[in-house]
């Protein structure tokens, strides 16, 4: 049932693909085979292969698993032979217990990592940058495995006051390369060069900094600036169960979380939520195709909205940095999905997020050799993601971004695809700062922020979008699709409401607002 569904999401994915895209996923380079604990050399022989083109991945009751060449696919099939389409990740990739017993970042680096090496390299970057970074645990997935989300800022214990970015991944546990895509932003922000580089090239193109823990980056003016003028997010792993699934047991059943959903009682390949249609925003929309209501299905949205517990853990972080730009990391598509995705939802007229949308992807690179990075609306049908929710309730200029590989060798086709996920990212940063973006802050006459709802009359919503300013901060982020007047109405019960028509033509336009109660007038 599960290898079926997951050719019908390839299908869905390359709908438009105009290439054979074998080659950015596994499959275009190995098979994964069984043989008798004996019988290597005569399988040597038989398929006439060399000996360092096979690779013992484990060995179990007598029997050999064996990762061989793509090229005997077809052979191994004809003659009868055992083929494992949709192994353990880990056979696919064994070199991942080299890259777990390393002491250094740039080896870990060098190749797709699971859950556990994530935490491992998270808690690396806190211990190596203390100045700069918290490491937080953000909450528990259905199995009771840690979520964790590093904070890079240049004041990184202290409520923050700079517009938020949150960067997500591992939604779906099957899609390997988003993890290194986010990994790929904290190393850039703290160590600064680039992670394949040798660090004698870094010494001649960058500024070396010390951290407060002694270690050495070369940082580039522009990425210490956004630390300096952001407070950054980075939560590398939504899904751990679902990681650990795909490394584990069945590389596709990876996508959903760990939630036993299908009988008989206990895991299968079934199982499991998929936390991208699990969002409390037209969650079950009607749409055909967007998710499911069969438990058993790759696309099964949940019992429920926002029933899973890595939902709400995303959610409620969000909800309490209230982020003004999100990147979230998936495979393969090549494509920056702009909000809303849902087809039944209404954009706001203007929609803001489509003039940064475009601006992200023509700033990626995907080294793929037709595929380009394109901003658009969806792929497919969807419904329930994590980027429309925070687009609606929070006015965050989030985007979907599907990278260009999925599970390729990581050498040199993962490591190319996260160098040009690279430039996207970062170019998230600036293109927020050259604006025009308001910058909107709301207090008492005393001084202290304030809650307040944030409405621009001159626009129009249709899915009763509710804006308001950060209730620690008073402050609230808004991106223009263009630069000219503008609008803005504050609004708080008790307070009398103060509207204006501030001119924001290009960077970050502050904008103060000062709510008298009602009573003092």
């Amino acid at each position: 049932m599960l290898a079926g569904a997951s050719c019908n999401l390839a299908e869905r994915l390359h709908l438009s693909e105009p290439e054979d895209s074998s080659h950015v996923m596994w499959r275009g380079y190995y098979a994964v085979t069984r043989i008798g604990e004996s019988e290597l050399g005569a399988f040597l022989d038989e398929f006439d292969v060399e000996r360092d083109e096979v690779r013992i991945v484990r060995i179990q009751d007598g029997r050999l698993y064996l990762r061989v060449p793509a090229r005997l696919r077809d052979e191994l099939s004809s003659r009868g032979r055992f083929l494992d389409e949709n192994p353990p990740f880990r056979y696919v990739d064994p070199d991942i217990e080299v890259r777990r017993a390393a002491q250094d970042v740039k080896t870990w680096l060098s190749g797709f990592v699971d859950a556990a090496l994530v935490e491992q390299i998270l808690r690396r970057f806190a211990a190596d940058f203390p100045e700069y970074t918290r490491l937080e645990k953000i909450g528990e997935s259905v199995r009771g495995r840690p979520i964790y989300a590093l904070r890079i800022s240049a004041d990184p214990y202290r409520a923050g006051e700079r517009p938020a970015a949150l960067f997500l991944a591992a939604h779906h546990g099957n899609e390997p390369l988003a993890i290194n895509y986010a990994l790929d932003v904290a190393y850039t922000l703290l160590y600064g060069c680039d992670p394949y580089t040798p660090e004698s090239e870094c010494v001649n193109l960058l500024r070396r900094r010390v951290s407060a823990a002694g270690v050495a980056s070369y940082r580039s003016g522009a990425v210490q600036t956004y630390i300096d003028e952001y407070d950054i997010w980075i939560a590398p792993v939504i899904n751990p169960d679902g990681v650990d699934v795909f490394w584990n047991q069945n590389l596709w059943a990876g996508r959903k979380n760990g939630r036993d959903t299908t009988e008989p009682t206990g895991w299968n390949i079934s199982d499991g939520v998929d936390l991208n249609r699990n969002y409390p925003f037209h969650w079950n929309s009607g749409t055909e195709r967007a998710s499911s209501g069969d438990p058993g299905s790759i696309f099964y949205r949940g019992p429920t909205p926002a029933s899973e517990p890595e939902t709400q853990a995303v959610m409620n972080l969000a909800e309490r940095i209230r982020p003004s730009l999100v990147l979230s990391f998936h495979c393969f598509a090549t494509r920056v999905l702009v909000p809303y995705t849902v087809d039944r939802a209404l954009n706001p007229t203007p929609n803001p997020a489509w003039r940064v949308g475009r601006e992200l992807a023509a700033a990626g690179v995907s080294h793929r050799p037709v595929k380009r990075y394109a901003a658009v609306r969806n792929i497919y049908p969807v419904d329930g993601t994590d980027q429309d929710w925070l687009y609606f309730k929070l006015g965050a200029l989030a985007y979907i971004v599907e990278g260009s590989y999925l599970h390729a060798p990581f050498e040199p086709f993962g490591r190319l695809s996260v160098q040009g996920m690279r430039s996207l990212s970062l170019r998230a940063f600036e293109v927020f700062r050259e604006g025009p973006t308001l910058a909107i802050e709301a207090t008492d006459p005393a001084g202290r922020p304030l809650a307040a709802h944030v409405r621009f009359p001159g626009a129009y919503f249709f899915e009763d979008e509710r804006y308001e300013t950060h209730p620690h901060s008073g402050r609230f982020y808004y991106a223009l699709e263009e630069g000219g007047p503008v609008q803005i109405r504050l609004e708080r019960e008790g307070y009398a409401p103060e509207e204006r028509v501030v001119n924001c033509f290009r960077g970050v336009c502050p904008v103060s607002f000062l709510l008298t109660p009602l009573a003092a007038q």
